[in-house]
């Protein structure tokens, strides 16, 4: 069996802590747009709910995720603004949290898919 020589380990354990480091910040990264797109998709929803049009549904979108950019937390927010309108968050919330999450993963993980792509192409 061939021995290894320390500066080879030491440079394979350097290349897989790099890689490990790339692969955290990639996931970060991927993380992030997801919550976002997931806000974004959810008070798209709410604002439905509240009877915005398209415009003021796409600005009440902007706004939500500019609020949990301050560390708002979004979804008690939204639920809030139902029960204000006499809406029930229950009904008009709930149920589509688990379903916008899958809804924004899936594009994300599409659009870097994508991008990764063209990065290569």
């Amino acid at each position: 069996m061939r021995r290894r020589s320390p500066e080879r380990i030491e440079k394979t354990l350097d290349e897989r802590e790099k890689g490990e480091e790339t692969k955290f910040s990639l996931d970060q990264e991927t993380l992030f747009r997801v919550r976002v797109r997931h806000y974004r998709i959810l008070a798209r929803h709410v604002a439905k709910r509240l009877g915005h049009d398209k415009d003021g549904a796409e600005t009440y979108a902007r706004g939500m995720v500019e609020k949990a950019m301050e560390g708002t937390d979004v979804v008690a927010r939204l639920a809030d603004d139902l029960l204000m309108a006499g809406r029930d968050p229950e009904k008009d919330l709930t149920p589509h949290i688990n379903t916008a999450w899958t809804e924004a993963r899936e594009s994300v993980e599409a659009e870097m898919a994508a991008e990764g792509t063209e990065d290569s192409a």
